[in-house]
């Protein structure tokens, strides 16, 4: 509560600590007993750009009027059809999850882990590129007799002739293809 006589600092004063209560996420209600100090602060919240959160008596009563009509007008929410609105979403959510973790019996891995190794690759320095697109067979076949993923000796090393970073499992292929070295230049016939 701010109690001051005229022309001591109280609306500045009160717009300070609106200004700040505001920029804290705070609600704040101003009472006078004077509209013209009221008034004195919605214009001093206009100067410094904070008229928004000014209300005026008459936006006030109409907004006060429109509010108590419309909650007379609500119905009182039936709590059985919250509670069976909420286990049909956890039915849902826990389908989802099962849908991700999910191991494919072919391929021994599931959406998620598939993910997983797929962010893993885009996150490396220089990540592997291809258009090549595989179909399940393809997929399947390449599935049968590896090791689990991700593997334990997975340990990243750099190439020697790019200096890229790759990660390779021993007896595996890189994930990432080194550079081509490039063919010697046959000088051309001078005609």
């Amino acid at each position: 509560m701010v109690k001051t006589l005229p022309g001591t600092g109280g609306t500045q004063t009160i717009v300070n600590a609106i200004g700040a209560l505001v920029a804290n996420d705070r609600r704040v209600l101003v009472v006078g007993a004077r509209r013209a100090s009221l008034d004195g602060i919605a214009h001093r919240l206009e100067q410094v750009r904070l008229g928004g959160l000014a209300v005026g008596t008459e936006r006030l009563r109409r907004d006060l009027i429109a509010s108590i009509t419309r909650n007379e007008k609500v119905e009182q929410p039936r709590i059985a059809d919250v509670d069976d609105a909420l286990v049909r979403l956890r039915r849902v959510l826990l389908d989802y999850r099962h849908a991700l973790t999910r191991k494919d019996p072919e391929l021994g891995v599931s959406v998620l882990d598939a993910l997983t190794a797929l962010a893993g690759l885009a996150s490396m320095p220089t990540p592997p590129d291809t258009t090549a697109r595989l179909d399940r067979s393809s997929l399947v076949a390449l599935a049968t007799g590896r090791r689990p993923w991700p593997p334990t000796s997975c340990v990243p090393r750099r190439s020697a002739s790019s200096g890229s970073v790759l990660a390779t499992r021993p007896g595996t292929v890189p994930t990432s293809r080194p550079r081509r070295p490039r063919r010697p230049r046959t000088p051309s016939p001078a005609g």
